[in-house]
């Protein structure tokens, strides 16, 4: 017959092994000093304080992890793994190390998403051009404009003899983001590759943080409807792979505002968690407190 002490003991380890954090696809963008690190950083903070076994492994692509968790959070240095890279291929391989170490309730953290988006357009020059990006994109820009100036001349010429221009072309084809259309399809396959490793395959919970940027004209409509005025910076359709989309803003007080969110929690949408600890909000609508 089991003592009242021996059932407290199972009931809490019971609870805490089910109310263990699994499978969770979180995107948060802002503006710089907005607050998606110490969001994070946050969660990280309150499973170590509930003494849960768990583990972060961030891609850190803005160097800025170490001197963060030495500033403010030195305690949590054992349950931190973290490498920073600059390099497209370093960061595959971080990931597909990561893939292999991880428990389901384990974090994997791209702090920030947008650099490795980057990063991959500079690989790519690399090994298509065998150039380095900042010679190729002014090497594009100097093409432009010389076919500029080229077409310029033949319709003064025209103008001038009254004769027809000779052929005029209409653009090299980089003139939206230095490539041509066929290598954005190269490109956005070699992303989507990314994102299955680093999102959709990685067996843990995942956070990424983004910049924020405008929308523009050339976003698609989905996108359009999606957001209202900004959206995460990086690939346009990354967000689609998360189940949580959420913008943060500083300014007199912290805004949090709940872009999109699974399908088990509809209600959420379009929350706003103003001037609360990320954490408590985020545990609290776990069940976790």
């Amino acid at each position: 017959m089991t003592t009242a002490l021996e059932r407290a003991k199972a009931a809490a380890i019971k609870k805490q092994t089910t109310s263990l954090i699994t499978d969770e696809r979180i995107l948060m963008f802002g503006g710089s000093g907005a607050g998606k690190s110490e969001s994070y950083l946050s969660i990280a903070e309150a499973l170590y304080q509930r003494g849960d076994d768990v583990k972060f492994y961030v891609l850190d692509t803005d160097k800025a992890l170490a001197a963060t968790l030495h500033r403010g959070y030195p305690h949590l240095a054992n349950i931190f793994e973290w490498e920073y890279h600059r390099n497209y291929t370093d960061m595959r391989n971080y990931v597909l190390g990561v893939q292999e170490r991880v428990r389901p309730q384990d974090w994997f953290v791209m702090d920030r998403v947008e650099k490795i988006w980057l990063a991959l357009g500079n690989w790519f020059v690399k090994r298509v051009y065998g150039m380095e990006p900042d010679e190729y994109f002014i090497q594009v820009a100097a093409d432009i404009e010389a076919l500029k100036k080229k077409n310029e001349k033949l319709i003064a010429e025209a103008a001038r003899t009254g004769k027809k221009p000779g052929k005029i072309k209409k653009g090299t084809g980089k003139e939206f983001g230095g490539f041509a259309g066929p290598e954005w399809q190269s490109l956005n396959r070699s992303w989507a590759a990314f994102q299955e490793r680093a999102v959709l395959e990685m067996p843990c919970n995942v956070f990424a943080c983004a910049g924020i940027k405008e929308l523009s004209d050339s976003d698609p409509a989905d996108l359009v409807a999606m957001y209202s005025g900004y959206r995460d910076d990086g690939h346009k359709k990354q967000a689609h792979d998360y189940h949580t989309v959420l913008q943060i803003r500083r300014g007199q007080k912290r805004r949090v505002y709940t872009i999109s969110d699974r399908g088990d929690r509809e209600e959420l949408k379009q929350e706003v968690i103003e001037d609360r600890a990320f954490s408590e909000w985020y545990m609290e609508r776990q069940g976790m407190i």
